[in-house]
């Protein structure tokens, strides 16, 4: 099965992605951890662990819209990410659980960071292209409470009938430490890269990993995505 396949090449490029995790680039990288139940019945619980990269931080501020960019302490919008085409199936079109000082919003089109394309269209020195289904849900989630900064993770949840997995695409804007209320340079990171969402012309994900293993288990998911690889473009 060609999930195994890309498990075992997670393992073996694990340690030396830990050893960079400082300078990799990227914002925010949601993973998904685990499916369950294993086979059925349906609803399935999807579980993702979302990891803020060293170097960034997620402020609150006001709702996230599409390809809006602010310049440095200008920039009041939440940082954010988004995961393209979740299909819920006939399961509710909610998360199950998300951590206090985070929001959802959930819709077909959006939330895009401004340069992530999500037609498909290719960017010089972009992230791979991603093709926004307007006829399946997104899911995004912005920052609402204090600052977090990073290194950090947290795990959010949501069902769906659906129990096969696909990768598809995901994009983020986080606030980068460094340019932090700079008032001429845009203190926004963004990024696109590959994430599992549930789809009927997917595969069955792997058995999860014991949750002792911590975030590199995130990292061990982030290599498993196959062709997507998260690249900054901002």
């Amino acid at each position: 099965m060609r999930f195994k396949k890309l498990l075992a090449t997670a393992l073996g490029g694990l340690a030396l992605f830990i050893g960079s995790a400082g300078s990799a680039r990227a914002d925010f990288i949601p993973v998904l951890t685990s499916v369950t139940p294993i086979g059925g019945p349906a609803p399935f619980t999807y579980t993702y662990t979302v990891i803020i990269t060293q170097g960034e931080q997620a402020q609150s501020g006001t709702t996230p819209v599409s390809g809006t960019t602010f310049a440095g302490g200008l920039n009041a919008q939440a940082d954010y990410f988004t995961i393209y085409d979740f299909d819920f199936g006939t399961s509710a079109h909610v998360l199950t659980s998300l951590p206090a000082g985070w929001a959802s919003i959930i819709a077909p089109t959006g939330i895009n960071p401004a340069g992530v394309s999500v037609t498909g269209s290719v960017t010089l020195g972009g992230p791979p292209p991603i093709n926004d289904d307007p006829g399946i849900d997104n899911i995004t989630i912005y920052r609402t409470g204090v600052t977090v900064p990073g290194l950090n993770t947290f795990v959010f949840q949501a069902q769906s009938s659906v129990g096969l997995v696909i990768t598809d695409g995901f994009s983020s804007s986080a606030t980068n430490n460094a340019l932090n209320g700079s008032t001429t340079t845009s203190d926004k990171d963004q990024n696109g890269g590959g994430v599992f969402v549930p789809s009927t012309s997917g595969d069955t994900f792997p058995a999860p990993v014991p949750a002792a293993a911590g975030t590199g288990v995130a990292l061990m998911g982030l290599m498993a995505m196959g062709r997507r690889k998260s690249t900054k473009i901002a």
